[in-house]
C-alpha cells in the first residue's frame, strides 16, 4: 500500500465523535505509549471536542473501511505547531507519513527516532493503540472574571515576595543549598530520578504546610510509579477551587528554569494566599513526569474527571520556564490558544501588566507541549505562562542541558511574571483584600 493511500485512509479514520448528551460525551480516546511504556491521554484538545481520537477497528468496520491489521500498527501522532511547522513545510521531518489537520502522523519509528524528535524539535510523539473509552464530564465552562483591585492586589503581592525570595527558594530546589528532611540535609541536584523527585515533594510539603496548606499526594500507575504533589487552602465556598501548577521533574539536571522557576512560584503564591480570605480555594499542583510526555498531569486530570471533582475546578494558571530573559526585554507568552474561555485569564494578566506598567510584554503564540493542555482536554479554562520560546533571538540555550542553573535566571523578570500570575489567581479566587 503506498503512502498516498495510507494517508487517505488515515484522514477517514481520524475523527471527532461527540454525543450531545446533557452530562456526558462519548468519544474515541487516544491512549499513548510514551517512552517508558506509560499509558496516558494524548495531546491537543480540538475546539468543541471532548478528545482527539483515532477510530478503533470497530468504528472503521462500521464505516465499511476494510483494513489490514498492519494499517493501524506502529502509528505515532504529534501536534504541528509553530515550533515545527517550518521544518514540516520544508520536508525535513524524516519518517513522516502525512499530515491531517494539525496532526502529524508517523509510522514505524524507532525509540531513538522518538527521542530525536523530542530533543531536536520539542515534538512530543505518542504511540497510538486501538482503544475506546466513555467518560463523563460537565459541559464546557465559560468564565467571567472582573478585573477588580488589580493595583491593590499587586501591591499586596509585592509585599509578600520578590526576586530575592524566589532566588532563595530556587537555590533549595536546584541543590545550591541543602534542604532538611527527617533531620537529614539533602541536596536536590536533579529531579529526574526517583530520589530527586521524592526530595522535591518533601520540600514542597514542608514549605506549604508551614504556610497553612493541607498537602497530599496522588499516585498513579506508570512505568516509574508516578506521584503528583497536591496542596490546598480552602475557600469560603465549599468544593470549588482555582489552580496553580508546575511540573516537579527535570531531565536529570538542576532544572533551574525548567521547571524550578515554576515550582518556586508555587511556594511564593502559597505565601500570598496564606493570610487571605477568598471565595474559592487555591489548589497547588506539582505534576510528575512532564518530561516523559505529560504523564502526571494526564493521570491527575483523568482522576478528577472520574471522581466528578473536575466540575469544581474553576480555572488554572500553569508555569513552565518563566525565568530566562538575558536581554531584559520582558517578553513572554500567556498561552490560551482560544480554548474554552481561557482568554479571559490572559485578559486579567494583561490588564495588570498594562494598568500597573509592569515591564513585561505578552507575545501572542499558541503552544501545546506542556501540562496546560490537560486542563483544556477536560474543558477547563487555563493558561500557561512561559518565557519567550519562538521566533526570537533570546531563547534559553540551556533548555534540557546541564547549564540550566540558577545563575542563568533573571530574577526581576521571574518575579514580575509570578506576581502578575498571583494577582490573576487572587481575582479568580475572589479575594477580599482589606486595606486600611
Amino acid at each position: 500500500m503506498n503512502n498516498s493511500l495510507k494517508l487517505i485512509l488515515l484522514i477517514v479514520l481520524i475523527s471527532i465523535t461527540i454525543s450531545a448528551l446533557s452530562d456526558s460525551r462519548k468519544t474515541y480516546v487516544i491512549f499513548v505509549d510514551q517512552v517508558g511504556k506509560t499509558e496516558t491521554f494524548f495531546d491537543k484538545y480540538p475546539q468543541g471536542a471532548t478528545e482527539i481520537v483515532i477510530a478503533s477497528r470497530a468504528h472503521a468496520k462500521s464505516k465499511n473501511i476494510q483494513l489490514e491489521l498492519n494499517d493501524l500498527e506502529d502509528l505515532y501522532v504529534a501536534v504541528l505547531d509553530d515550533g515545527v511547522s517550518a521544518k514540516y513545510k520544508k520536508g525535513k521531518l524524516p519518517s513522516l507519513l502525512g499530515k491531517v489537520g494539525d496532526y502529524l502522523i508517523f509510522q514505524g519509528l524507532k525509540k531513538s527516532e522518538v527521542e530525536h524528535y523530542d530533543h531536536m524539535y520539542g515534538l512530543k510523539l505518542a504511540k497510538v493503540s486501538q482503544e475506546e473509552k466513555t467518560f463523563k464530564t460537565d459541559t464546557k465552562t465559560v468564565i467571567k472574571f472582573t478585573e477588580k483591585n488589580s493595583e491593590a492586589y499587586l501591591n499586596f503581592v509585592k509585599s509578600q515576595f520578590n526576586g530575592t525570595y524566589l532566588k532563595d527558594k530556587l537555590e533549595f530546589i536546584t541543590g545550591v543549598k541543602p534542604i532538611s528532611v527527617n533531620n537529614q540535609n539533602i541536596l536536590i541536584k536533579e529531579r529526574g530520578s526517583k530520589a530527586g523527585r521524592n526530595a522535591i515533594r518533601a520540600y514542597l510539603k514542608q514549605e506549604l504546610e508551614l504556610l497553612g496548606f493541607k498537602t497530599w499526594t496522588h499516585t498513579y500507575n506508570s512505568s516509574s510509579a508516578g506521584i503528583n504533589f497536591v496542596a490546598q487552602k480552602d475557600g469560603t465556598e465549599a468544593d470549588k477551587f482555582v489552580v496553580i501548577s508546575a511540573h516537579i521533574d527535570s531531565v536529570g539536571n538542576a532544572g533551574a528554569d525548567d521547571d524550578g522557576t515554576g515550582v518556586a512560584a508555587l511556594i511564593a503564591t502559597a505565601k500570598v494566599f496564606s493570610t487571605l480570605t477568598h471565595q474559592y480555594g487555591l489548589r497547588i499542583l506539582g505534576f510528575d513526569e512532564e518530561e516523559d510526555g505529560l504523564v502526571g498531569s494526564g493521570a491527575y486530570m483523568s482522576s478528577l474527571a472520574k471522581s466528578g471533582e473536575i466540575k469544581n475546578l474553576v480555572a488554572a494558571i500553569h508555569y513552565d520556564m518563566i525565568g530566562y530573559d538575558s536581554n531584559s526585554d520582558g517578553k513572554f507568552h500567556i498561552l490560551h490558544c482560544n480554548e474554552n474561555s481561557s482568554n479571559k485569564i490572559e485578559e486579567l494578566m494583561s490588564s495588570t501588566i498594562k494598568g500597573s506598567a509592569v515591564p513585561l510584554s505578552n507575545i501572542n503564540a499558541c503552544r501545546r507541549r506542556s501540562d496546560h493542555i490537560r486542563y483544556w482536554q477536560y474543558g477547563r479554562p487555563a493558561v500557561m505562562a512561559i518565557e519567550i520560546r519562538e521566533k526570537d533571538s533570546d531563547v534559553n540555550p540551556c533548555y534540557h542541558a546541564k547549564c540550566d542553573k540558577v545563575e542563568t535566571i533573571n530574577f526581576d523578570y521571574f518575579a514580575n511574571i509570578a506576581q502578575v500570575g498571583a494577582v490573576a489567581l487572587m481575582q479568580m479566587a475572589n479575594v477580599e483584600l482589606k486595606t486600611h
